[in-house]
């Protein structure tokens, strides 16, 4: 069992340390079970290496530690239940986690998988907006004759031209200078 430390670092510092003993004596009369249910096998030592530091670093993030401790754990040969119980997270997080690092080692930990959800939206839409402003002039510049010229909503037209500083009497080089930094934060979000 781990002993209490007096700093979070030293207490990480002992939980890596700590051998098996204690894992060892409660799976003695289990140890095949224990094996034929570990939620994983293998670890190289550069892999192994890389889980430590990110357990062990103060400045890395919780779900990284956790995430590293699980497959630690996991790769001692401990179950799910065992992981559970020591590390207090869902028996599904252990599953998940071993499964990502089984599939694409440890840069897997890094990131989270893709949340449901809108996606982020193109920025053509914008673009056929501002084109029909400029095309568009005088009273025939209103927000559903855009819309309309553009193929979409009125209100997607005053947010775009919310976002520009754009109006209905809007000048043509306004309108212009527009398109011109659509164009220019479409290029730097493609670097």
């Amino acid at each position: 069992m781990v002993e209490h430390s007096s700093t979070a670092q030293e207490a990480t510092a002992d939980w890596l340390r700590n051998d098996t003993s204690s894992a060892d004596k409660s799976s003695s009369r289990t140890s095949s079970r224990r094996l034929q249910s570990s939620p994983f096998q293998k670890v190289s030592a550069a892999e192994r290496a890389q889980l430590q530091q990110w357990a062990r670093q103060r400045t890395s993030p919780y779900r990284l530690v956790i995430r590293s401790r699980i497959v630690l754990l996991a790769s001692r040969g401990l179950t799910v239940a065992a992981i559970v119980e020591r590390i207090r997270v869902a028996p599904a997080t252990v599953r998940l986690w071993t499964h990502r690092f089984h599939q694409g080692g440890a840069a897997a930990l890094l990131s989270d998988a893709p949340r449901p959800g809108r996606r982020p939206g193109s920025r053509i839409p914008i673009a056929a907006m501002l084109e029909a402003t400029r095309q568009l002039t005088g009273d025939r510049r209103t927000v559903r004759q855009v819309a309309r010229q553009a193929g979409t909503s009125p209100s997607s037209v005053c947010r775009v031209w919310q976002r520009f500083g754009l109006g209905r009497d809007s000048s043509t080089a306004s309108v212009e200078a527009a398109i011109r930094k659509l164009l220019s934060e479409t290029q730097n979000s493609s670097r």
